[in-house]
């Protein structure tokens, strides 16, 4: 019965520390994307 309740908790402990990170590489990751998006429609534009 230990066993089986440490395990939940570890398990909903390690998510919450990790979607903090995950939303801002995903942030990141959007802003990188319409930069360089961006920078490529100026380069066709002209």
């Amino acid at each position: 019965m230990l066993e089986y309740a440490d395990k939940p908790d570890a398990k909903n402990r390690e998510p919450r520390k990790a979607k903090p990170k995950r939303e801002i590489d995903r942030k990141k990751l959007r802003a990188e994307i319409n930069t360089k998006f961006s920078k490529s429609l100026a380069y066709l534009a002209q």
